[in-house]
């Protein structure tokens, strides 16, 4: 028996089901483009639990560099008060989980050269509608107020998804 195997069965999985998360583990490790990264959930225990301290939960995705697409997702991983992923086995088992979902799901087709040029068109000239509407410094009245300050929340958002983007595109090409 694998030490892959032996380890799932270990965190409380049966044998069949430690076999399938060996090879999706196994898989990822053959997959050079896929990159997990942990982040704090938006959630804490305490949405869950109304005793005790709150701690933070955590978010695991799994990204193709290739496209920077997000693959996959679980959300509200639970490591306990003091816990982490990188210092927690069950984080080897959610990793597994998520890599068991890609291989699972069906391919999905990706847009063609064409339809990404028309989208990225699209979204240029979205920005540079919301950066014309940004720029009338309170010009507006009622209405146009309220557009300005949702066009400069909207042009906030690209920018933090734009760096988050480059930051994974980074961390992907470091991998």
């Amino acid at each position: 028996m694998s030490h892959a195997i032996e380890f799932f069965q270990s965190q409380g999985l049966d044998l069949e089901t430690a076999k399938r998360y060996a090879d999706a583990e196994e898989a990822y490790q053959k997959t050079p483009n896929l990159l997990f990264e942990w982040e704090y959930s938006e959630t804490t225990d305490a949405d869950f639990q109304e005793t005790g301290t709150p701690y933070q939960l955590w978010d695991c995705s799994i990204w193709d560099c290739d496209t920077g697409e997000m693959l996959e997702i679980l959300c509200t991983v639970d490591f306990g008060p003091e816990g982490h992923p990188d210092s927690d086995p069950y984080a080897r088992v959610v990793r597994a989980e998520l890599m068991l979902e890609i291989l699972s799901n069906d391919p999905t087709p990706k847009p063609s050269t064409a339809e990404r040029e028309q989208l990225e068109a699209e979204h240029k000239l979205m920005f540079r509608t919301l950066e014309t509407i940004a720029s009338w410094n309170g010009a507006g009245e009622g209405v146009g107020r309220e557009m300005e300050e949702l066009a400069r929340t909207a042009l906030r958002s690209m920018a933090e998804t734009k760096t988050k983007t480059k930051a994974k595109e980074v961390a992907c090409k470091s991998e």
